[in-house]
């Protein structure tokens, strides 16, 4: 080869590598050349999770060689589809802008078994539910006449009721749960009022303190402790423990909690107070005149609910501005961390948050709710309305994301089991007996 040929060939190749060793090194270091910008830009990564696991990844339609969990590099930077799908499962889609050398996150996107809902107990004409806890639930039976208490605990097999008595047709039943869940309240309602403590765990009845009260109701905090009405006055029961108030207690209710006695009275404003050692009342808060009562909240905190105009107060006596909420409230549910409540007025979704004190309002509705909860493995709510059950995402980037899990089925109360992978409802199926009916989740 002449010298004239080896010095074009060398310079050839030393272009070559001025152009391409940058190159490389762009490359390596995630650079891209974007056609529609017509720019070298720095790629973005995708980072996603879903439950479950094992998810097909596609971006802008074209299926990724990645399943979830999956970090997915050199991502071009614009808006980008997303939608995952699993068969057997729902699908998931969203469209989420990724920036140059950023990442961009989808935690925990849930899947929904696919599936229709089954009878998850063997007796129908069920009269009403109260649920304990997510592994423990009882309820009333209406069979031939005879009023029957059961239990379903997912640690007992139980084949027979733990209560039978007669039922008569014009009462109403209801039936509550001490906090603990040891003893249940079985209250029947016609021209009086009667009411039995029952021993969960073998159906013993337990007798009341007194044939005198007028009304008996749990403590809504901790313990077995039955609150109960002699004329005007207040008292406690403790199935376990001897109680008493510091003084008599005139009041329209009690709670004891953090062995503090918390009540609200009513004159011409009510009044929220403690009662210290001595049954000094020492002022927490002034509110309208109402119809009050003690709900569940977390520990630092106070819930009231008035009964006459379907309103919810939340307080937090440790702050300067005590009233976290006061509004319009038909269903409410704590969070599993209890650092947020989703609540509604029966044609919305809104969630509290603790810590901030905002308000978000995800959605509104032209017909009512019957019941809301949360889904505790993703950032979900489920919602039931129209004989529908929805799940619905918290996610509020671009669209969220919105499932039917149940249809044509008139739902009164719902709830979940521990690891969230069943749900279950009480409700009817067209004209058949009302029973509960549970709908698979998760696998």
């Amino acid at each position: 080869m002449s010298r004239f040929w080896r010095t074009i060939l060398f310079a050839v190749f030393a272009i070559g590598f001025l152009i391409s060793a940058p190159l490389v090194v762009l490359y390596t270091a995630g650079y891209r050349y974007q056609f529609g910008s017509m720019h070298i830009v720095k790629a973005g990564v995708l980072s996603v999770t879903s439950l479950p696991k094992g998810a097909n990844v596609f971006l802008n339609g074209t299926m990724s060689d990645k399943k979830t969990p999956a970090v997915i590099d050199n991502v071009l930077p614009g808006d980008i589809k997303i939608r995952l799908e699993k068969p057997g499962y729902s699908s998931w889609e969203k469209t989420l802008p990724v920036e140059s050398g950023q990442s961009t996150f989808v935690p925990n996107a849930v899947l929904f078994l696919d599936g229709q809902p089954t009878q998850a107990i063997n007796q129908t004409d069920v009269l009403t539910v109260a649920v304990q806890s997510p592994t423990r639930f009882a309820y009333l039976v209406n069979n031939k006449n005879v009023l029957e208490v059961w239990i379903k605990d997912d640690s007992v097999v139980q084949d027979l009721p733990i209560l039978k008595q007669p039922l008569r047709t014009k009462s109403t039943y209801t039936l509550s749960w001490s906090h603990d869940g040891g003893y249940l309240l079985l209250t029947e309602s016609a021209s009086k009022k009667t009411q039995t403590i029952i021993r969960a765990y073998d159906g013993t009845v337990i007798p009341l303190p007194t044939t005198s009260l007028v009304d008996a109701w749990w403590n809504a905090s901790s313990g077995h402790t039955l609150l109960y009405r002699v004329g005007s006055e207040i008292r406690a029961f403790g199935i376990d423990t001897d109680l008493s108030f510091p003084k008599k207690l005139i009041a329209d209710d009690a709670e004891l909690k953090l062995e503090k006695t918390l009540v609200i009275q009513s004159g011409d404003q009510s009044v929220v107070s403690y009662l210290d050692e001595n049954g000094i009342a020492n002022i927490i808060t002034y509110l309208p005149r109402g119809s009050y009562k003690f709900v569940y909240a977390p520990s630092s905190l106070i819930m009231l609910r008035d009964l006459n105009k379907n309103q919810l107060i939340l307080l937090n006596p440790n702050q300067k501005n005590t009233i976290l909420l006061h509004e319009e409230v038909q269903q409410f549910k704590w969070s599993p961390k209890e650092d947020r409540l989703v609540f509604s007025n029966g044609f919305d979704i809104n969630i509290l948050t603790i810590s901030s004190g905002y308000t978000e309002t995800l959605t509104r509705f032209s017909e009512s709710l019957t019941d809301l909860i949360w889904y505790p493995l993703g950032d979900e709510v489920l919602y039931s309305k129209n004989h529908d059950i929805r799940a619905l995402e918290l996610d509020r980037r671009d669209v969220r994301n919105e499932i039917a899990l149940v249809r044509d089925y008139v739902v009164q109360s719902m709830w979940l089991n521990k690891d969230g992978s069943s749900l279950y409802f009480f409700g009817q199926y067209k004209d058949d007996p009302t029973t509960i009916f549970e709908r698979r989740l998760q696998k």
